[in-house]
């Protein structure tokens, strides 16, 4: 039987031991079946990240209950050629690389060669670190090698105070950080006899915090050492110093820091790729936390928050569009969206007062790259501007996308539905009562959002101008509408229908509201997802993005970032309906009735 090893010291996990899956424990050197084994996903690497992948696929396995996985800690080497030779799918490496297995790289992928995949899952850092009441604040390679190689003893030496350095330390046969600070600085040279080695960071921490005289090396984890100081280190005199914060170390501005890589040939597996996959993700960032390592996703969200910063500064790509007051808005903030995914550009997309002065700029204008509209091209935008529209022939993406307006009254109203001239004659100021539509005499009470809502945008755009409206009672919010129509039951509002189907929906009937459905006699439509995004609900409005043939590659790459889904949260927020949601409407729902079974009828 397999011991379990989570508790031993990486250096004996560098034995090249077999360790599979919680889920099934299988051994390549016990002659299980072959098929059995080929299924698995064969991983080797490092043991300094063993453990933190070990738990990753533990995960993994628990969202993937048929997937069978081998992990084995060989170390870097082995990994390698193990990987080229076919024996295992996946190699977690350390980089940059140590000098003997740099030559194995070159050797394996010459001239500058890649392998077929790549993906870099996590970071470790080295740290420096002195007491809270030592003045030093920075040091140089050349400094930190002389420290430990002994030939600087006193901190007046470095500009620090008076006293002998004491130096608290861990061996390379024990610790990463010794590892690393053996390769990074004093490229395998002998350490001084006068370190007092330990096994652990906090060790020397613990160790540092009470001795004025004393400096050690750490593995820096996410959360930084609060007990002594972290020194600035800089490659020469003539470099920047840099602090080891967490946005310099993942985004590797900071200099003592090393990558773990998974590396694939192109003859590993689909799986193998998805398990890399999930590896980077946010799913596995509390795996490479709690193991004392930095996962990629903080550096992603680093990433994101610097070229955010940049966009801000001004930088970027430009990308220029036109488009309606509400379709400008959502383009703002999908390009940062992109920004925080891809790269950094600035969107310059302006607002036009109407449809014909959109397209009319659009089409006459050599530097606008995008068009963005509430719908189709209308009849009257196509008879002014049509010569110069099918010159350019743009192309156009109907976004999955879709904003309707629901029509709402208090539940003790009799009404299920409306047309749309019954619509505009109860909002419009020439109509004071119900008694057209219902037959009571009895005055109308109008509520409805702001206009600078985009609903009410769409709502005076599809149903009466706000100069032909009578004026409602507005509110904040399709909720404080809803709200407020529950307390009047002669009242009538028109809300956004993607939030009114939310709050109603979580209600589950007692809200006191009713939602009417839109259209002529027998074709009445319901504000639905689905009715939405077909078209067949009225008083609704469906982006449309047109891509001019001059568009630059930066502006063609995020168009397709926006009908990736990728940025669906930003439809959400400024009340539009998303594929997503659409698809669930129009899903079929289970009956429930078991499928008759057909018997086959006799040959003659």
């Amino acid at each position: 039987m397999m011991k379990d090893i989570s508790s031993w010291r990486p250096g004996v996990l560098l034995a090249a031991m077999w360790i599979c899956s919680p889920v099934q424990i299988e051994s390549l050197a016990l002659g299980q079946a072959e098929s059995q084994s080929t299924k698995a996903i064969r991983l080797e690497g490092s043991s300094s990240c063993f453990r933190a992948v070990r738990e990753s696929s533990e995960e993994y396995i628990k969202e993937h209950p048929d997937v069978l996985m081998n992990l084995r800690s060989g170390g870097s080497y082995g990994a390698l050629e193990n990987l080229l030779k076919g024996k295992t799918d996946v190699a977690f490496i350390e980089y940059p690389l140590r000098k003997y297995v740099d030559k194995l790289w070159e050797k394996s992928f010459p001239n500058g060669k890649k392998p077929a995949a790549e993906y870099v899952f996590a970071q470790t850092a080295l740290g420096i670190v002195v007491h809270k009441q030592n003045m030093l604040r920075v040091l140089t390679y050349n400094q930190i090698r002389d420290i430990w190689s002994g030939k600087i003893t006193v901190w007046q030496d470095i500009g620090g105070q008076s006293g002998k350095i004491k130096i608290y330390t861990m061996q390379p046969s024990r610790n990463l950080g010794g590892c690393l600070l053996s390769q990074l600085i004093l490229d395998y040279r002998k350490w001084t006899k006068d370190c007092k080695n330990m096994f652990t960071s906090s060790n020397v921490i613990a160790t540092v915090a009470k001795d004025v005289q004393g400096i050690g090396i750490i593995v820096i984890t996410h959360d930084l050492p609060k007990r002594v100081r972290l020194v600035a280190v800089t490659k020469g005199e003539s470099a920047r110093p840099v602090q080891p914060t967490v946005d310099n170390i993942v985004l590797e501005k900071y200099p003592l820091v090393r990558q773990y890589k998974f590396i694939l040939t192109d003859k590993s597996s689909p799986k193998a790729h998805d398990f890399c996959r999930y590896v980077c993700s946010k799913q596995s960032e509390k795996a490479f936390k709690n193991w004392g390592l930095f996962p990629i996703a903080i550096r992603q969200q680093a990433e994101a928050a610097e070229r955010l910063r940049l966009m801000k500064a001004g930088k970027g790509v430009p990308i220029k569009g036109v488009g309606s007051m509400g379709g400008s808005a959502v383009m703002r903030d999908l390009a940062i969206e992109y920004v925080k995914a891809k790269e950094v550009v600035q969107m310059a997309c302006r607002p036009a007062t109407s449809e014909l002065t959109a397209v009319g700029y659009f089409v006459n204008s050599k530097d606008r790259e995008l068009l963005v509209l509430d719908g189709p091209i209308s009849e009257q935008a196509k008879k002014l501007h049509g010569k110069k529209w099918d010159f350019l022939e743009p192309e156009t993406h109907v976004l999955a996308t879709g904003r309707g307006i629901a029509i709402c009254v208090n539940s003790m109203n009799k009404l299920g539905s409306l047309t749309l001239e019954q619509v505009r004659h109860l909002f419009s100021k020439k109509t004071a009562t119900w008694r057209d539509v219902t037959g009571a005499e009895v005055k109308i009470k109008r509520y409805g959002l702001a206009g600078t809502d985009p609903a009410a945008r769409v709502f005076y755009s599809r149903i009466n101008p706000p100069a032909v409206c009578a004026r409602p009672d507005t509110r904040l919010g399709t909720q404080a509408v809803l709200a407020a129509l529950s307390r009047d039951p002669h009242g009538i509002a028109f809300v956004d229908a993607a939030a009114a189907n939310d709050l109603l929906g979580a209600a589950g009937g007692k809200s006191g509201i009713k939602v009417l459905s839109i259209g002529a006699k027998g074709k009445a439509a319901s504000p639905t997802a689905a009715n939405v995004k077909a078209g067949k609900y009225p008083i609704s409005q469906q982006l449309t993005l047109h891509l001019s043939p001059r568009a630059s590659q930066t502006t063609r790459d995020f168009v397709k970032f926006v009908l990736s889904g990728a940025a669906d949260e930003v439809f959400t927020k400024h009340g539009l309906i998303t594929p997503a949601q659409a698809r669930k409407a129009t899903a079929k729902k289970p009956t429930g009735k078991k499928p008759r079974k057909r018997t086959p009828k006799k040959s003659r």
